[in-house]
């Protein structure tokens, strides 16, 4: 079958895609930057979640209290998500990489209660993506600049969480492309006058 794609947002001049159906190995695909035709390949992920995460599942269950074991776990086996959601890393293919598993509420909690989104919304897996321990923390100071309400409807909040997955997506992406160069760097190899453990001559 072959892939779908729609323009879901313009994030600073660039056409972010959604591209449905993710297959096995796309990851590399989720971290593209179009350079000629400046666009971002966006890997939507709830096209795999029952009713293509456009109708509520309720929460992940939680039997564990952890993500790998418990409510992670629950959430891979529902919605059949392998894969971090922003970079494309797997996150079942080694030991080490499964370590790194974490969930990530799109629309993040604080936000919502700010936006005076129920909680029903925000803690239901649709508002939910599988990711990695480093993009989690990447993206985990986001506020949107949506206004609040004082009602929310299932379509309105589903427009919403496309929306902010698409901008976080991209701010992801950005700061992956910045530590990546960091890293590059190799800054460890290289000792400065003003590291603190530094002895003076």
């Amino acid at each position: 079958m072959g892939r779908t794609e729609r323009t879901i947002a313009m994030i600073g001049g660039m056409r972010v895609l959604a591209v449905g159906r993710p297959r096995k190995g796309q990851g590399a695909a989720a971290d593209r930057v179009h350079r000629e035709t400046n666009e971002v390949a966006c890997v939507e992920p709830f096209e795999s979640y029952p009713a293509h995460g456009r109708e509520p599942l309720g929460p992940p269950s939680d039997t564990t209290g952890a993500c790998r074991s418990g409510y992670g776990l629950a959430f891979q086996r529902l919605t059949g998500q392998t894969t971090c959601a922003y970079c494309g890393l797997s996150l079942v293919d080694s030991y080490e990489h499964w370590l790194l598993m974490s969930i990530d509420h799109v629309v993040p909690r604080a936000d919502a209660r700010r936006l005076g989104i129920p909680a029903d919304f925000v803690e239901d897996v649709v508002n939910i993506v599988l990711c990695c321990a480093g993009c989690n923390g990447f993206g985990n100071r986001y506020r949107s600049t949506a206004t609040p309400r004082s009602e929310w409807t299932l379509d309105a909040f589903l427009e919403l969480r496309d929306r902010i997955y698409a901008e976080r997506f991209q701010a992801i992406a950005t700061r992956r492309g910045v530590e990546r160069t960091f890293f590059a760097s190799q800054p460890w190899a290289t000792k400065t006058s003003t590291d603190p453990f530094v002895a003076s001559e």
